[in-house]
């Protein structure tokens, strides 16, 4: 499905605050950022002269979100450490799972690893299709059902609309 086209911009005239794209997840379980959205988010720009991690949160069932490592990073693993110190392994155990290290290659094109896929409901032996959004200087990887779950809000969000 890579090279179809996404379709107009609602408001061509308008920067990117929010955008998102289908992705379709390939062989050996690499995803493909669409370079429209990571060449809009600094800390991902620079991806092309340093070496770029972010901050993985897999939070709800279906949605994994990329924020800075260079910005959220250190509290994270400040409270890493913080729990080994207290001995509270359940609690470390937890955050172990929330929050990943992901880097983020000059291609853009990141590796799920089998913890991403089963937290986004992926098939783990076949292709899949996924949607990637920008929201603020955030990226969003978002299953089908949690997109479609979500999308079914918008006319509660816009009653003014058709």
């Amino acid at each position: 499905m890579a090279g179809r086209p996404q379709g107009l911009k609602l408001d061509p005239n308008s920067a990117h605050a929010a955008h998102q794209e289908p992705i379709q997840l390939c062989g050996r379980d690499r995803l493909g950022l669409p370079l429209e959205i990571v060449n809009s988010v600094p800390w991902l720009a620079m991806r092309a002269t340093t070496e770029v991690f972010a901050l993985a949160i897999l939070g709800e069932a279906g949605l994994m979100t990329l924020f800075s490592w260079q910005e959220h990073g250190a509290a994270v693993v400040k409270e890493r450490q913080r729990l080994i110190d207290s001995e509270d392994f359940d609690s470390l155990r937890l955050l172990d799972d929330r929050y990943r290290r992901v880097q983020i290659p000059k291609d853009a094109r990141i590796t799920l690893t089998l913890s991403h896929i089963l937290h986004l409901g992926l098939p783990t032996d076949l292709d899949a299709h996924l949607y990637v959004a920008l929201v603020g200087e955030a990226i969003q990887i978002l299953s089908s059902e949690y997109r479609d779950q979500q999308l079914s809000r918008a006319r509660a969000l816009f009653p003014s609309l058709p």
